[in-house]
């Protein structure tokens, strides 16, 4: 549709396109969607999950959902294209839409190594990918510490609105503070329990989510399953990796590094 739009991307993302790192960018097989498909049908049908307990109304309609639109999701998965950029950068650029000024910036790593956000300084907006993610932020293969970082740095900016990378928009920086002291906890506590020897089933255990989950779930049990999947589980291993020598995003995969996918 638009044969002549520019991808930008940053320099680590233009290598990460055209590296194994997106093959999780493929549709599942037919086995593997078949058992999909049925462990869904068997939690609908039987209203409970694994460990016995019964669905809230929440998960069941998250459930029907997702096994209403499994075959068009896997489907529309199966057509994805991997673009190849036409420009990148490593710190900065900014672009002249019409008379606007649009900033891209990466302020360093934090869900991926590359990621961008975009700033519209005369409209005091920021657009700020999966760097920000509400109510459950995503853990894999992130940099927590550095994390944070890159969330000061988008307080610093004169900003009255952030679109997240998915979620409602955020017109104050009460959550980015939430997000801050969350990873700076996975920080401090996966260290000290590296430094103790521990290993990563050990530093899960060790680490204390009950003054911080509430913020995220509002005590939703759905929200609370989505938490420990895509945010709790993998932030985790994230930091252990890192603390441990290891790399979340290498481009050439070693299988002498710990914990790599």
């Amino acid at each position: 549709r638009y044969p002549h739009a520019q991808v930008i991307a940053h320099e680590f993302t233009a290598k990460a396109f055209q590296s194994p790192l997106m093959d999780y960018a493929k549709p599942a097989s037919e086995e593997d969607a078949a058992r999909q498909k049925e462990r869904l049908a068997k939690l609908l049908a039987t209203g409970r999950n694994a460990s016995g307990e019964t669905l809230s109304q929440q998960q069941k309609a998250f459930y029907q959902y997702s096994l209403d639109y499994f075959d068009l999701i896997n489907a529309q998965i199966a057509a994805i294209k991997i673009p190849q950029p036409t420009r990148t950068f490593a710190s900065s650029v900014t672009l002249d839409l019409g008379g606007r000024r649009v900033e891209l910036h990466h302020f360093g790593k934090g869900n991926t190594k590359g990621d961008i956000v975009a700033y519209l300084p005369d409209a005091r907006i920021l657009l700020a990918g999966d760097v920000i993610v509400r109510p459950t932020p995503y853990g894999f293969g992130s940099y927590p510490e550095d994390w944070a970082g890159v969330l000061k740095r988008i307080k610093s900016l004169h900003v009255d609105m952030i679109v997240p990378g998915h979620g409602e928009v955020l017109t104050d920086a009460a959550y980015i503070d939430t997000l801050i002291s969350t990873l700076t906890l996975v920080v401090d506590t996966v260290g000290k329990a590296v430094s103790d020897g521990l290993s990563l089933d050990e530093t899960r255990t060790a680490l204390d989510w009950s003054a911080i989950e509430p913020q995220f779930t509002n005590c939703d049990p759905l929200l609370a399953q989505l938490f420990e999947i895509w945010f709790k589980t993998p932030i985790v291993e994230a930091q252990y990796t890192l603390a441990t020598g290891g790399d979340n995003e290498a481009l050439a995969p070693d299988a002498t590094e710990p914990n790599q996918h």
